[in-house]
């Protein structure tokens, strides 16, 4: 099932590259013959290839430019006890998540959300809904959980995921989220949004790049798996 869909993928790379200007070339010249008006087809068939080359390498360093202007978060945990709720029962224990940009730039209009299937879970979840902006080393709390909603969390195999959108200095929107799980609370994952970079062309020998890694990869492990 893992090698089909590195297949498909393989095939859907080589598509634009080479699948589908060996089909316009085979074409023009089954329609016209071996002729110089066909052959002037092809040469304009290249150099249209060659432009959309040039245009997809500036788009993608404009977009390369602005990924240098996006702020950068951590997250860090903070324990806090509190009281007993009887007297034979532990000190209940409160989860400050923190959110801290310890990039260069700024972002804005933060926007905190949780999956609705956590709220279900854990309702008494204590949430920054609206943060604004956060400036370089600057931090706020983005949400207070209790450890017994971390444990509800893992009773049910749910892991806590924080998604956060804004934008940075440029207007531009972007997205990232943070995921919990509860028996590793402090120890959070995060998920960035879509960054593909522009370029038909230019993702496709991206793609084809890593699937030939992946396949010497599997090559490699095979190789050391033999001689185990």
């Amino acid at each position: 099932m893992i090698w089909k869909n590195v297949i498909k993928r393989f095939i859907l790379s080589l598509t634009p590259l080479l699948i589908l200007p060996a089909f316009l070339v085979s074409l023009i010249l089954l329609l016209s013959g071996l002729t110089l008006t066909s052959l002037l087809f092809v040469f304009t068939l290249a150099r249209l290839y060659l432009i959309l080359f040039h245009v997809e390498v500036a788009l993608r360093q404009t977009k390369l430019t602005e990924l240098g202007y996006e702020p950068v978060f951590i997250v860090k945990i903070k324990e806090v006890i509190g009281g007993r709720i009887a007297p034979e029962k532990p000190p209940r224990v409160n989860y400050y998540i923190r959110i801290k940009n310890i990039g260069n730039y700024p972002a804005y209009n933060l926007i905190v959300n949780l999956d609705p299937m956590i709220r279900e879970v854990i309702s008494e979840i204590q949430l920054n809904n609206n943060i604004g902006s956060l400036g370089k080393d600057q931090e706020e709390t983005l949400c207070i959980i209790s450890s017994e909603g971390i444990q509800k969390l893992q009773n049910v195999g749910i892991s806590l995921k924080i998604n956060i959108n804004y934008t940075n200095v440029l207007s531009s929107s972007s997205s990232l989220s943070f995921v919990f799980h509860p028996q590793l609370i402090s120890y959070p994952i995060t998920f960035y949004g879509q960054r593909k970079l522009p370029g038909l062309l230019l993702n496709s020998i991206d793609e084809l790049n890593s699937l030939v890694k992946l396949i010497m990869l599997s090559r490699k492990l095979s190789k050391s798996n033999t001689k185990l």
